[in-house]
């Protein structure tokens, strides 16, 4: 068993629970707001403001709740990545209710429309979040280079998407050129190629590899798998590729995670 292991056993349960309690406060502070707005007769600029930055909190919370609940039980890494783009969230999220323009609040840049904005940006950068993490699994189920590839290329492509449709909703204060769109439009259908060809091709190749039939009363073994349950990679004559697991531990004391057949 790897060192990892306990330190992400101790690690997320521990987020769940401040991610669980954090949203406990915000929903609190929203009653609050509200009650408050009752009480006075009056829901100004001020008050807006107050709700609208719970509202983003909460949204965070939520999102981090997924990512330290469901994604970190899959992939450490991106759920790493996914708690880093929840934080980038919250920040342009507080950051354009406190500089909306309090002069009217369904103005252009008024505190409402600023919310919208900030849910459309949570929204594309959430789905980009969950498409790579598909793509990830495709990566790790495929066996033949040439898909891993596929998967890779296909997630890169997925990430310039989703910066291309983020800028005009961070940054909504500028018209974009004609240009940039299409590029946009370009970047979205490759994406969608990328992601489509991935299992006709391993649909494809499956079927043309023939199916080794073993003899009557034999077993036959099952294909390998690292601690958290991923197929070990196939070397270039299809067989489960050791070199990862016989390799040296990088450090003193750690040792590689055993491998079940």
């Amino acid at each position: 068993m790897s060192d990892a292991t306990p330190t992400r056993a101790l690690t997320w349960p521990a987020v769940r629970k401040l991610v669980l309690q954090a949203i406990i406060v915000a929903v609190l502070a929203a009653a609050a707001i509200a009650i408050f707005a009752i009480i006075a007769g009056t829901f100004a600029v001020l008050e807006q403001k107050l709700l609208a930055v719970v509202l983003v909190f909460l949204g965070f919370a939520f999102f981090a709740l997924f990512d330290a609940a469901v994604l970190s039980r899959r992939n450490d890494r991106l759920a790493l990545v996914s708690v880093a783009v929840a934080l980038f969230l919250l920040v342009v999220g507080v950051l354009k209710v406190a500089l909306a323009d309090p002069s009217d609040q369904f103005a252009t840049h008024g505190v409402w429309p600023e919310l919208w904005s900030w849910i459309g940006l949570a929204f594309v950068d959430r789905v980009a979040l969950l498409w790579v993490w598909l793509l990830d699994e495709s990566r790790r189920s495929v066996r033949r280079p040439i898909l891993r590839v596929l998967a890779v290329a296909t997630t890169a492509l997925v990430v310039v998407l989703a910066v291309l449709l983020s800028l005009p909703l961070l940054v909504d204060r500028g018209d974009f050129p004609n240009p940039y769109w299409r590029a946009t439009a370009v970047a979205g259908v490759l994406s969608l190629l990328g992601t489509a060809l991935l299992p006709l091709l391993a649909w494809f190749f499956r079927s043309r590899t023939p199916v080794a039939v073993p003899p009557p009363g034999s077993r036959r073994l099952a294909w390998p798998l690292y601690d958290d349950g991923t197929p070990l990679p196939a070397d270039a004559d299809g067989r489960p590729d050791y070199s990862e697991v016989l390799q040296p531990p990088a450090t003193p004391g750690a040792t590689t995670g055993p491998v079940r057949p």
